[in-house]
């Protein structure tokens, strides 16, 4: 039997390279076998993206419950929510494997014992093949701050969703397992930011969640 790398339950079902959980409804790639090349190409692929854009509503929703404070990105890409972050008061740290220059201020997450007041993850759990240094970073937190593909209901038993990237994506997160993985409670949840990132007019894309 496979094990839910959230809730540790093993009652999970295979759909080929994926695994769903029947307890917390997480689905993940199993094994977790990364493929995908973090790389100055991987970053440079942002400029595609209304990254400005994002970054700004990012940290509209956030200003919303947390005025200011020592915040850390968790897989910042190419630094526009840090700047963002910066430019609306908080003190702002970055940490990610893709080891590019961005002007941004790093962390070693591994090394990292420290208190914060807010940390981000956006569009970045759903990279991580284990989730120990995630999880002690979420407790030394006051406010914990996600954005995740919000599966279809389809999926994983249909595989045409956008999000389903194996060898990228090693986990697709339901609303469930997500809060689980924070390990805090839940302050408020949107789908905020559909308002830019909805592929078509009805269907809900990304799921957005603050805790505290």
């Amino acid at each position: 039997m496979i094990a839910c790398p959230i809730c540790a339950s093993v009652n999970t079902e295979p759909f080929d390279d994926v695994q769903r959980c029947r307890a917390c409804g997480h689905a993940f790639q199993h094994p977790p076998l990364i493929t995908a090349r973090y790389n100055a190409d991987y970053v440079a692929a942002y400029d595609r993206y209304p990254c400005e854009l994002m970054s700004c509503l990012r940290v509209g929703f956030l200003k919303a419950f947390v005025a200011r404070g020592r915040l850390l990105d968790v897989g910042y890409g190419n630094g526009a929510f840090i700047r963002a972050a910066e430019a609306a008061g908080f003190t702002a740290f970055g940490c990610d494997v893709h080891g590019v220059p961005s002007g941004v201020k790093e962390i070693d997450l591994d090394g990292d014992n420290s208190a914060w007041d807010v940390v981000t993850c956006f569009d970045s759990l759903e990279h991580f093949a284990a989730f120990s240094s995630i999880r002690s970073l979420m407790r030394r937190a006051r406010y914990v701050l996600v954005s995740a593909p919000l599966p279809p209901v389809t999926f994983p038993a249909e595989r045409t969703w956008k999000h389903y990237k194996a060898g990228e994506h090693l986990h697709y997160f339901s609303a469930e397992s997500l809060a689980r993985l924070v390990g805090k409670p839940l302050l408020a949840e949107s789908n905020v930011e559909d308002a830019i990132r909805r592929p078509n007019g009805v269907e809900q894309n990304i799921y957005t969640a603050i805790y505290h």
